[in-house]
């Protein structure tokens, strides 16, 4: 290969990892109940977190101390109600997450 088909090789193979970091998460958060849409760009998720607390700095913050997961809140993104989830990290971070979430709603 070329250095041209090694890179979009390369882009691929990300592009793929990514896509399926997103479906893990998303599937995994709707699957316990916490809305999540698929999003279109970028490489987190808005996720209605009403099912934690109505309010998302204490959801937030329950998250963080309950469950370990550290997120956003949505106030900063004009998201009431919501949290901000990155799927940047490794799928096994992301399987870990899930659970601990999981756990947490139990």
């Amino acid at each position: 290969l070329n250095e041209a088909e090694k890179t979009h090789a390369f882009i691929e193979m990300t592009k793929q990892a990514y896509k399926e970091r997103r479906n893990v998460l998303v599937e995994g958060l709707n699957k316990m109940g916490l809305k999540t849409p698929k999003p279109q760009g970028a490489f987190y998720v808005m996720t209605d977190v009403s099912l934690i607390d109505e309010d998302e700095m204490v959801a937030a913050t329950r998250m963080l101390e309950q469950a370990h997961v550290g997120v956003v809140p949505g106030t900063d993104f004009l998201a009431r109600g919501q949290v901000r989830m990155s799927y940047a990290t490794s799928l096994d971070n992301i399987h870990k997450a899930l659970e601990r979430i999981k756990k947490m709603l139990d």
